[in-house]
Order: structure tokens, then C-alpha cells, then sequence
């Protein structure tokens, strides 16, 4: 299912059929040409989460659009998104539909409150990893800038604290992560490192960086398939020791170490684990019918290698 957007009046709109046709609602909506909408500015640099948005039209294509987006509406023909950018991306460039729908709001003018409006949205949305909050910080101070508001460092700092609700602690370790390379940002993305232990890196020069990234990914993976568990965060002690093999000049990574066979016993394992999360009736039927189509390309494969021998 298409995950249900939780900000303001879009709470009580449900089930859009793919053709359109309302099935069941109790707030205004529109359907909206795509060619109309804007992206907002302060989604700039928001990391996009591909899986996510095709986990969105894989949805969509049974169930629908099942929860709107919600726009501002420019007064000039034009709408601006607020909430749904993913779900946008999903129905309108992947599904490639024309329009879609959208709670529409009168247009703020003011920055701030349109700023507070799209974060809200998104923090409830959102992966909330540490490249979320670098663009969160990078255009807060942007907002603050345009309403000349900056001040000292101390007083930006404490308004920043207050349009994000982060601590300073955070702040002053977010900008510091943003500075890292960007396949070091990625390792905290996917779980394998925290922001913290990240900085532990960012003395090194970005091509270390690099080679610390590929480092961790190589490691993490290894570490899952010998324990048979899922690919999990490094403690300290493993990054410092890829930090130091990285800083000796004794680690070369390579693209994979994982052997044909450890690589093919971990995607059966992460299929059937993605089965057993499986809770739903709607989730269980499509688990089925993933089982069963598993079974028809497993014949083939198994058909055309022993073709081959």
C-alpha cells in the first residue's frame, strides 16, 4: 500500500481508484495535471528514496493512488507540492498518469510558516538519516538568510534549533556530516554507520573517504552472511579498524568480495524474509502471487541451466 501521508487534512482522504474515480472520502480534493505542479524549492537536495518510490508504484498499480498529495495552490494556474513528493514521482513519471489528486491550500506567503509546512510533512514521511537533515539545515539557513535573520553564528544556531527542533549538539555534527564524501553519507543511509561514528572519517582525504565507504559496505555484508543475520551498524571498534587499514594503506576495495554462492544464499534469505513480514490479507495475497511467480522463473532458470551442462 502506498503509505498514508499524515499531515493536516489529507488524514481523512482514502481509497482513489486508479482511473480516478473517488471510492470513498470526506475532504475536497482535485485532480490536477501534472504538467501544473512544481516541486517545491525546499525539497532541493532532499534525498529521493528510489526504493520507496518504486515500492509507491508497485502499490499503486493494484490499489491506486490511495492518499493525495497536498499543494499550495500559486494563484497564477500553477500548484506547488507541500506533502507527496515521492507519491508524485510514483503516479505521475513512473505510472506515467496525467493528473493526480491533490488536497489543494490557499498560498502562504510567508516562508517561514511554508518552510515549517514542508518539513512537518516530511519528518513524518521521510527516512529521517542524516543527509535529511543536512537539506534541512541547508535551507532553514536559506529561509533565514531571505528573511534577514541570520544574526551572529550563536543566534542562527538557536533559530535553527528552533525551525527544526534538533538539539545545537546536532546541528553543529550535521554540518560537519555534510561535508563527508558522499559514499560515506550513503553507509549512514543504510544503517551500517551512525552520524557520530561517521566524523570519525573526516580527517581523511576524500579518496580515503571513498575507500573507507567501500570498506564498510564489503565488511557489513560479509559480517551479515557469516552470522546469517541481517546487514546491520559497525561498532566503533570495526570502523576504527577500517579507518586504520584505510590510513596504513593496507585496505584496496574492491566492488564485491561475496563469493557467486554467498551472494545467491543472501537474496533467497532476504526474499524470504520480506515474505514472513507479510501481515495483511492484501500483503499475504501479494506474497502469494510473488511465491508463485518465484516458482514459474525458478523452472526456467533451472531449465535453461541444466540446458547448458
Amino acid at each position: 500500500m502506498a503509505r498514508k501521508d499524515t499531515y493536516g487534512k489529507a488524514d481523512d482522504l482514502h481509497f482513489f481508484k486508479v482511473n480516478g474515480t473517488e471510492s470513498s472520502s470526506n475532504s475536497e480534493y482535485q485532480h490536477i495535471p501534472a504538467s501544473k505542479i512544481k516541486m517545491s524549492p525546499f525539497n532541493e537536495g532532499m534525498p529521493m528514496d528510489e526504493k520507496m518510490i518504486s515500492e509507491y508504484a508497485d502499490s499503486m498499480r493494484k490499489t491506486g493512488l490511495l492518499q493525495p498529495i497536498s499543494v499550495y495552490d500559486l494563484n497564477d494556474g500553477t500548484f506547488e507540492i507541500i506533502s507527496g513528493h515521492q507519491r508524485f514521482v510514483a503516479w505521475c513519471t513512473i505510472l506515467n498518469h496525467p493528473t493526480i489528486p491533490a488536497v489543494v491550500r490557499p498560498n502562504e506567503p510567508d516562508v517561514r510558516k511554508r518552510f515549517a509546512a514542508h518539513t512537518d510533512a516530511n519528518t513524518k514521511n521521510r527516512k529521517l538519516d542524516g543527509r535529511f537533515w543536512c537539506s534541512r539545515i541547508t535551507q532553514a539557513k536559506k529561509v533565514l538568510s531571505k528573511t534577514g535573520s541570520i544574526g551572529s553564528r550563536a543566534d542562527e544556531i538557536k533559530q535553527l534549533t528552533e525551525m527544526l527542533g534538533i538539539g545545537q549538539a546536532q546541528i553543529y555534527r550535521l554540518e560537519s556530516f555534510a561535508n563527508l564524501s558522499p559514499a560515506l553519507q550513503e553507509c549512514e543511509a543504510k544503517g551500517l554507520l551512525s552520524v557520530k561514528k561517521s566524523l570519525l572519517a573526516k580527517g581523511l582525504e576524500l579518496n580515503q573517504q571513498e575507500m573507507v565507504a567501500e570498506e564498510v559496505k564489503n565488511f557489513a555484508v560479509h559480517k551479515a552472511a557469516a552470522e546469517e543475520e541481517d546487514v546491520s551498524e559497525l561498532t566503533e571498534q570495526e570502523f576504527i579498524s577500517i579507518l586504520n587499514n584505510v590510513k596504513k594503506g593496507t585496505a584496496k576495495p574492491t566492488k564485491s568480495r561475496l563469493s557467486y554462492a554467498d551472494k545467491t544464499a543472501q537474496a533467497g534469505k532476504s526474499f524470504l524474509k520480506m515474505l514472513s513480514k507479510s501481515k495483511t490479507t492484501q500483503e499475504k495475497q501479494a506474497a502469494l502471487e510473488a511465491i508463485n511467480e518465484l516458482r514459474k522463473k525458478l523452472d526456467e532458470a533451472e531449465n535453461k541451466i541444466r540446458s547448458t551442462t
